[in-house]
């Protein structure tokens, strides 16, 4: 599987997931959700808009994209449910603004599965 169709099929699981664990950490990283928000009042063209409700923007528009540009599932390159925990066992969390635990990985990948 290319490694830009799984980039681009995952971003927005990915996003979505940071977004509910930072929103809900009790050690709330504002410079991450605040970027994830100014991201989203772009992509969503409302300037407006307060940071839980413009990273709720950025969701739907990331979303929009990968289903507007048809990047394709996992599925798609025959990767099966039986797949999925020899991937998450093979995962990092190398540049994500926060660590990912294997269940949450493990749903993002059935998410686009």
């Amino acid at each position: 599987m290319p490694h830009g169709v799984v980039c681009g099929t995952l971003i927005g699981e990915l996003i979505k997931i940071n977004i509910k664990n930072l929103l809900n950490s009790s050690e709330k990283n504002e410079v991450y959700l605040e970027k994830y928000a100014e991201v989203g009042r772009i992509f969503s063209g409302r300037k407006n808009l307060e940071r839980d409700e413009a990273c709720k923007a950025l969701v739907i528009e990331v979303e929009r994209l990968i289903e507007l540009m048809n990047i394709p599932k996992l599925g798609s390159y025959e990767i099966t449910k039986g797949d999925i925990d020899k991937i998450v066992e093979k995962t990092g969390n190398k540049n994500n603004p926060i660590e990912l635990t294997k269940l949450e990985l493990k749903e993002m990948l059935l998410n686009r599965l």
